[in-house]
């Protein structure tokens, strides 16, 4: 923690201007906002983008000796693609924060001699466990949630085929090649929800950081007045070897204190609620030393069923706080059948944080409730998950004929397979114009195009793309409309 000394002065505008001075008007120690504490960062927006795809090559064999040797143009290399990968190590989307732009290195262009280029290294970025991706439009896409686990979120393209690959008994000198596809590109929101077994609930300053300390070797910020804890805080409570068997352990997430209204961002709740979603058991920490208890509880059930009905019906541990104090002692009895009237269960105990007074009792009881549940069931069931880069053998072959009545003779053709063979043909060779017309052919498009009422010298449109449809595929025609939109005839 550091300060900063410095002197505020103010301008004394009453003198005339040669007599003006600047008298102190206040010393202050100013706090710089680089706190550690202030530091955690849950939530990012990145751009990531995967790199092109390397050029194939046109190229033939010539070696002294050999005679039509043939085409020897080699491959280009695929881009690198961005890929998250969960890192165990990190708790925070603070190294995240800290760049928005990723891209994936670009591909090489083959090379003659049948020489194809290496692949690129991908670009791994570090993500905390418990990463929950988004796209631009809000739509899930994944997460991450175990160390190493792997996420592609921007593929890199498809490299392009030499000459070599298109040889054939039919062809076996291709002068044409493929471009390199372009990397996939899109805006991301990364939103982190911590990865704990129990969660801390309650109103600031019920003591939820001084249990924390109490049963695990986590050093959370302790102090007398509200909102002492500004981020959630994790720690780790061990099983006593002495009961005997391997120890079991519990990850706690100590969560800022709640308030009314917390769903709708008061406080800051809203930030840190989806936290304990995550979360296999809450235990609501109640502080006896409040005005009203029995009002705290409520209150807070109350914010957990309007932030998420299904974070409220979470398996909870009631936790009656400073037992200790003469004045909660008192009123103790009251407080707890007030307590057990509202509650669904009867799972209340009674502790003191500050004199660790029944909370071993508390973490075996906890852990006994956690391992009697079934196995977590999805945090996102019943949610759409779109998938951002599909595998190949899964690519879509069909497609659609697009029209618009206030425009005729025009056609727009989508579909994902079509879309990519014409990013990837190099419009500039002949030979390549007839593979993909050969291509729309086998697929159907030129007999759907047909059936839909389009005609000779209709504007076809193929993603970035557009031609003049020809339902005539004889070579011959195909040779006389490439040298009338090269300008050679």
């Amino acid at each position: 923690m550091r300060y900063v000394s410095c002197t505020l002065h103010w301008l004394d505008v009453a003198q005339p201007p040669h007599q003006q001075s600047c008298r102190p008007l206040i010393s202050a120690k100013i706090l710089l906002v680089c706190l550690q504490e202030w530091k955690f960062f849950d939530t990012a927006r990145i751009n990531v983008k995967g790199g092109d795809g390397g050029d194939g090559c046109v190229a033939f064999r010539r070696e002294k000796g050999i005679a039509m040797g043939g085409p020897s143009g080699g491959n280009g290399s695929r881009g690198g693609s961005v890929i998250l990968r969960c890192d165990e190590g990190l708790n925070t989307l603070a190294t995240v924060r800290n760049k928005v732009h990723y891209k994936g290195e670009d591909g090489s262009n083959g090379q003659g001699k049948c020489r194809h280029a290496a692949a690129p290294r991908d670009l791994f970025v570090r993500v905390p466990p418990g990463t929950v991706i988004r796209d631009q439009d809000g739509v899930l896409c994944g997460e991450v949630t175990d160390h190493g686990e792997e996420l592609v979120v921007a593929k890199g393209g498809r490299g392009g085929r030499g000459n070599l690959a298109f040889k054939t008994d039919r062809n076996n000198a291709p002068k044409f090649m493929e471009v390199g596809e372009k990397g996939s590109m899109r805006w991301l929101t990364l939103e982190l929800k911590l990865v704990a077994d129990v969660g801390l609930i309650g109103v600031p300053n019920a003591g939820k950081s001084t249990l924390l300390a109490a049963v695990s070797n986590a050093k959370p910020k302790i102090a007398d007045y509200p909102f002492t804890t500004v981020i959630p805080n994790l720690g780790v409570w061990e099983e006593s070897a002495e009961v005997g068997g391997s120890p079991k352990g519990l990850v706690l997430a100590d969560i800022p204190g709640l308030l009314e209204g917390a769903h709708m961002g008061v406080g800051l709740g809203l930030a840190f609620l989806r936290h304990v979603q995550r979360c296999r058991v809450l235990v609501h920490v109640v502080n006896g030393d409040s005005p009203d208890p029995l009002g705290d509880f409520e209150a807070i059930q109350q914010e957990l069923e309007l932030f998420n009905i299904k974070l409220a019906g979470k398996p909870q541990v009631v936790v009656l706080n400073k037992v200790d104090l003469p004045h909660v002692a008192e009123k103790q009895a009251e407080i707890e059948a007030g307590l057990l009237a509202m509650m669904p269960h009867k799972r209340l105990m009674t502790i003191s944080a500050a004199k660790r007074l029944h909370t071993s009792e508390l973490m075996y009881r906890v852990l006994k409730l956690v391992q009697s549940l079934p196995e977590e069931e999805e945090l996102f069931n019943g949610e759409d998950i779109r998938t951002l880069e599909p595998d190949d053998d899964d690519e879509d072959r069909g497609f659609q004929i697009l029209s618009d009545p206030a425009y005729p003779g025009q056609w727009r053709v989508a579909g994902t397979r079509i879309e990519r063979t014409a990013r990837m043909t190099n419009w500039d060779y002949y030979e390549a114009i007839v593979r993909f017309q050969r291509i729309m052919d086998a697929m159907g498009v030129n007999q759907e195009l047909l059936s839909a009422g389009a005609k000779k010298g209709d504007l076809i449109m193929i993603d970035e793309y557009d031609f003049d449809f020809s339902g005539d595929l004889k070579a011959s025609s195909l040779l006389q409309q490439y040298l009338q939109d090269s300008g050679l005839q």
